[in-house]
């Protein structure tokens, strides 16, 4: 995970140089899905209190991973909703298509794709693509490690969802 290191940092960099960021993640959110998306959207509120951060999926998430704390804060795309922002990020999708409405109809002028599978053609403008993690969870935890933000324990439990 070390040589992904100046591409944390660069997704670091690029976090920090914008205000509204979007993220999303693939139809019918499975544990990775949720986990990673939540982990990473916790981390950022509270690292980032300043900017407007939200996750917004295609579909609801599944009854079984409501118990997570902030998971109340994760949006259902609404059609009737013009979405715009400056960054959005992807995660756990392999393709852009598999995010469904949320990539086809929110625009951006930046996007970042983070992602584990080994059929991920890299459609981000900055694409963090690890294909030998078990989990795109495993990805935000190294992340999150690697760049100093402290871990709540919010987080810890969404990225566990992500792993298991």
């Amino acid at each position: 995970m070390k040589e992904f290191i100046e591409k944390f940092k660069e997704i670091k960099a690029i976090i920090e140089e914008n205000q509204n960021i979007i993220l999303t993640a693939h139809v019918n959110p499975d544990g990775d899905a949720v986990g990673s998306g939540l982990g990473l959207f916790l981390t950022l509120k509270e690292n980032y209190k300043d900017k407007n951060i939200r996750f917004v999926l295609q579909d609801s998430i599944p009854y079984t991973t409501k118990f997570l704390k902030g998971s109340e804060e994760i949006e259902t795309y609404n059609s009737e909703e013009k979405y715009s922002t400056d960054l959005l990020i992807f995660l756990d999708s392999a393709t852009r298509e598999r995010t469904g409405e949320t990539g086809r109809n929110i625009e951006a002028k930046l996007s970042i794709n983070i992602d584990h599978h080994m059929s991920n053609p890299s459609y981000g403008d900055v694409n963090c693509v690890i294909t030998y993690s078990s989990s795109t969870s495993e990805i935000v935890y190294h992340f999150i490690k690697y760049m100093g933000y402290p871990i709540s324990l919010a987080t810890a439990e969404a990225l566990y969802l992500g792993l298991v």
